[in-house]
């Protein structure tokens, strides 16, 4: 069986190979390695032999020169296929774990950073703190735990933003906390666990915009925190362009994540 993180390294392979592909009089030879690297990838506990001669003799061997052409544009357009089918099933899944508010009693709710201009949070975090506050007056969490360092050409933190828009909603400064270090998501919330530690928080609630939500779970499950997801129920994202910019850039993220941790 392969994993979400071998199909990740799978576009990278072909796209490497493809290249050398085209610069090579060895029609045969690139493509053999071609298909052996995808085998390799997706059963990577396999015996099988799948050095490039092993593929070739299987590939191209008995047959003629016409069949062997037809029979690589036969796998290279199986291949956009299947890479095309699996982009569309990764989108559903992330659309679909946004539409679900999976939000529970928990310890603190983390709200995690977007852009700020100023002392003014950006509509995408606005959002994310409302929700995060609607969250705290409805008694989910005693604890609110804004994220996000300083942007560049800012001067003020996201999390100090946050900070400042739930103390002018009545919030008492004790109940809120934040951090001031990250810049990414997977640093959003590995800073926000250092902070549950310091403060012996066990668990959590995260919010962010609905498209982001898959992303945001799988790090935090990587770094075991104990969290549900809550998504923002409105988004600035809203129309069909924007929600597809956003969502294409979620499904290359989470192959950036799976690929390379980070």
């Amino acid at each position: 069986m392969y994993s979400l993180g071998g199909l990740g390294n799978l576009l990278p392979a072909l796209f490497q190979e493809t290249r050398k592909h085209l610069t090579r009089r060895d029609t045969a030879t690139a493509t053999s390695r071609l298909v052996g690297n995808v085998y390799r990838i997706m059963n990577p506990n396999s015996r099988l032999d799948v050095r490039p001669r092993y593929w070739r003799r299987v590939l191209f061997d008995v047959l003629p020169e016409k069949d062997m052409r037809r029979r690589i544009k036969r796998i290279f357009i199986w291949l956009l296929i299947a890479g095309l089918a699996w982009c569309v099933i990764l989108g559903t899944i992330v659309w679909r774990n946004g539409t679900h508010d999976r939000a529970a009693k928990s310890d603190c709710i983390i709200v995690l950073g977007a852009a700020v201009q100023g002392t003014t949070a950006s509509p995408v975090f606005e959002e994310r703190i409302r929700h995060g506050i609607s969250l705290y007056d409805s008694g989910y969490a005693p604890k609110l735990l804004f994220t996000g360092g300083i942007g560049d050409g800012q001067i003020h933190s996201e999390a100090s933003v946050g900070r400042s828009a739930a103390i002018q909603h009545g919030i008492p400064a004790a109940n809120i906390l934040v951090e001031e270090k990250s810049r990414t998501t997977q640093q959003n919330l590995s800073e926000a666990l250092a902070v549950m530690r310091q403060h012996g928080i066990k668990s959590a609630i995260i919010v962010s915009d609905p498209l982001h939500m898959k992303r945001s779970m799988m790090m935090a499950d990587d770094l075991d925190i104990a969290a549900v997801s809550s998504p923002t129920p409105t988004s600035r994202y809203r129309s069909l362009k924007t929600q597809l910019g956003f969502l294409l850039r979620e499904i290359y993220f989470i192959h950036h994540y799976s690929a390379t941790g980070h």
